[in-house]
């Protein structure tokens, strides 16, 4: 799960999430909510599954994102469920990527095991009010260079696979082969610190464990 989350409303957290996206899919994603109650978590993860959505993207996470079976299914290439009010067993493949945002969004510890954090922070009590963005309509702008932002993005890993593919040392767990390659790429390109966060993405989530401490 990529996390994308700001200490303020209007910081652009679900603008980011749409350009990002928009370069893999050539438009723009669609948002939906995360549901509180477990069984509609479960019943929504089936329902998108099955729509086939390359990205599955949940905004403005309102509550503590704490569900077992979203945990499940971001480590699972196949999802299982029943068909509502059947005894039929549904099984899925699962090739999305996931993102979320919220603000000071809060997850269970096996969330965080399973996610990337993406921390925004404009340095400004109402961000909304920035006015130093080069770029006016980013999502269109983003849609309208895909073509150059994909040439960016492949003639960097073209450098990494001429200078014999090195991989990263650090990792995430159950994402090993993502996480070295990923890191690999980046590493080589000079952003040396991937997944550099995790520990505070941690120590936020594991609430219990702050309280013994």
């Amino acid at each position: 799960l990529t996390l994308i989350e700001a200490a303020e409303r209007g910081t652009g957290k679900s603008l980011l999430a749409r350009v990002l996206t928009s370069i893999s899919i050539a438009m723009l994603p669609e948002a939906v909510t995360l549901p509180t109650d477990p069984e509609e978590i479960r019943k929504k993860i089936t329902s998108i599954l099955r729509a086939e959505k390359r990205i599955i993207f949940f905004d403005n996470l309102d509550a503590k994102v704490d569900s077992a079976d979203l945990a499940a299914v971001l480590t699972s290439t196949t999802w299982e469920d029943r068909l509502l009010s059947t005894n039929t067993l549904l099984s899925v493949p699962n090739l999305s990527t996931w993102l979320a945002t919220g603000n000071n969004a809060e997850v269970s510890t096996d969330i965080a095991r399973r996610s990337v954090l993406v921390r925004l922070d404009r340095g400004m009590e109402r961000p909304w009010e920035w006015t130093g963005a080069k770029i006016g309509d980013l999502d269109v702008w983003t849609l309208e260079h895909r073509g150059e932002i994909l040439h960016a993005l492949l003639t960097l890993i073209q450098s990494w696979a001429a200078a014999g593919a090195p991989r990263s040392t650090r990792t995430l767990g159950s994402f090993e082969g993502w996480s070295r390659t990923l890191g690999g790429v980046l590493e080589h390109a000079r952003f040396p610190d991937f997944l550099g966060n995790l520990p505070t993405l941690y120590a936020d989530a594991d609430t219990t464990q702050i309280e013994w401490r």
